[in-house]
């Protein structure tokens, strides 16, 4: 329930002072000292900058390291710098495990041009062919999935494919249901992406709207975007109950989800947070042991009756909390169809602003994103669970959806690890599955 794109960036910054090296520019020095200080994070009282000790700790940034190593090996060199002056540029880090880090690096301009910004931008499999993708996700724990397909006027036309009917946790990536829902009720003149409401409805982060005032005019289109661009909870629960649950439900039979019904009743996510988190009350199993009918009726009283004070969010966040019975589903398959119900039902009037709050955030390393026409986005995760889809058109407008996702009961997933995997996809589709646009 979170954004895939806060899974993608980790800023923290830290200093070192050895003298440059001869021939090496102070970029270059520092941007090979990153390797070391990533594979031994000691003695950084000495080598982080003041404002950033604040920021981020000590531990922190020990955990930011564990978490690189533990799933890419040690950091073995700098494998490119494209500087942007003096003292700002990016760089790319090589990793034991065929992975490469993009970063941005900033350096103070007074010596000893202590580094004071490094900001991960994406992780990339050195992988060159889909089928390396696919081969990556199966020695992952637990299930994923993954399609890659090329849609056209009827249909779409798969060109790689692992486990794409096999019904996954999605996480926030079942936000792109309430967007074609709103699509849909826009189209035919039931709403307007003008049309102001008043904010009623609270959930948790992710997002921001949870700390508006109640009663804030917000329009269809803020709501929409929030939700898409920065997964945004409450701006979504707010959509589900303008919309209707009911209507949303039949959107998932509309757009081609063939499990729809694991999906009723279609839950705001802070019915999920409290289902999932109250840990003292056991709605989890309370909710799994009842039918269709008797879940409505629990939703409707005791959870809407529950107070969102008293979920235990820590505790839900430490390890995968019922990821197979109690979320929202979808197959690479399904997600595939939804992708072209979106791309089909917003190619002009109204309904086309759909495609520009779906490419807010695209998710990609400029350097891959530029490459495309249009790139739409929506990804989502939870301990357990991580889901990306992507939109994408050429300059020759072909269509193309890339989609994954990946299910661990037993333990949190390796979140970067899988974004790179994705990213890596998206880079390799382009290349060598494309009509790529060319001189005459």
């Amino acid at each position: 329930m979170k954004i895939i794109p806060s899974i993608l960036i980790m800023l923290f910054a830290f200093a070192f002072f050895a003298a440059a090296q001869e021939k090496q520019t102070v970029l270059e020095q520092r941007a090979a000292e990153v390797v070391g200080i990533i594979n031994q994070p000691k003695d950084l009282d000495k080598v982080f900058a003041p404002g950033f000790l604040q920021a981020v700790p000590p531990e922190k940034f020990a955990e930011i390291s564990k978490s690189l190593t533990d799933n890419y090996g040690k950091a073995v060199g700098v494998k490119k710098i494209t500087p942007k002056s003096e003292f700002a540029g990016q760089i790319q880090i090589l990793f034991e495990k065929d992975t490469v880090a993009s970063m941005t690096l900033s350096l103070e301009p007074s010596p000893p041009h202590l580094i004071n910004g490094l900001l991960i931008t994406g992780v990339e499999e050195t992988s060159e062919t889909l089928e390396e993708i696919v081969a990556e996700l199966k020695k992952l724990p637990g299930q994923t999935g993954f399609a890659a397909a090329k849609l056209s006027v009827r249909d779409f036309d798969t060109i790689i494919a692992h486990n794409p009917d096999q019904a996954f946790a999605i996480g926030s990536t079942f936000k792109f249901y309430v967007l074609a829902e709103l699509v849909r009720s826009v189209t035919a003149g039931e709403r307007k992406w003008s049309d102001v409401i008043e904010l009623k409805e609270r959930s948790l982060p992710s997002g921001q709207m949870q700390n508006w005032p109640t009663g804030a005019p917000v329009t269809l289109h803020t709501l929409a975007s929030l939700m898409i661009s920065i997964s945004d909870n409450t701006a979504t629960d707010q959509l589900i109950e303008t919309l209707g649950r009911e209507k949303i439900e039949k959107m998932l039979t509309a757009a081609g989800n063939d499990y729809a019904e694991m999906n009723r009743p279609f839950l705001k996510t802070i019915e999920m947070f409290k289902i999932k988190a109250a840990v003292k009350q056991n709605y989890a199993q309370i909710f799994i042991s009842k039918d269709e009918k008797g879940r409505r009726s629990m939703v409707e009283n005791e959870i809407a009756a529950f107070n969102k004070e008293e979920i235990d969010l820590a505790n839900f966040l430490k390890e995968p909390t019922y990821i197979s019975e109690i979320e929202w589903f979808a197959s690479p398959s399904d997600l595939i169809r939804l992708m072209k119900w979106l791309r089909d039902n917003s190619e002009k009037g109204e309904a086309e602003k759909a495609r520009g709050v779906m490419t807010i955030n695209k998710a990609l390393p400029e350097a891959t994103a530029k490459n495309w026409n249009y790139v739409g986005y929506k990804g989502g995760s939870e301990p357990g669970v991580i889901s990306m889809t992507y939109l994408l058109e050429t300059p020759k407008g072909e269509w193309f959806v890339v989609t994954g996702s990946w299910n661990d009961e037993k333990s949190p997933v390796a979140e970067a690890q899988f974004v790179g995997l994705m990213q890596k996809a998206v880079k390799i589709l382009w290349e060598k599955h494309t009509i790529k646009r060319t001189s005459l």
